[in-house]
């Protein structure tokens, strides 16, 4: 799948950064897309503001530890 600006992705938390309300994975939606695997977003935390997450890597290409997005798991 390619990401297109609205879509709602998962994004998931770097590793030094404190999770919201116990998880590390939010919803998010695509802002702006400048590759398939790098975009900018806006994450709704469950508890807490939203939040603008800019030059955000697809999970697996992104570095270990850093923050970074996929799509929501299909049952």
């Amino acid at each position: 799948m390619k990401p297109t600006m609205g879509r709602i992705v998962i994004y998931k938390q770097a590793a030094h950064e404190a999770p919201h309300n116990a998880t590390r994975e939010h919803p998010a939606i695509v802002t702006h897309v400048y590759t398939d695997d790098y975009v900018n977003l806006m994450v709704f935390f469950d508890s807490g503001p939203v939040a603008a997450c800019t030059s955000i890597h697809r999970t697996g290409v992104a570095l270990e530890g850093s923050p970074s997005w996929d799509w929501p798991q299909r049952d």
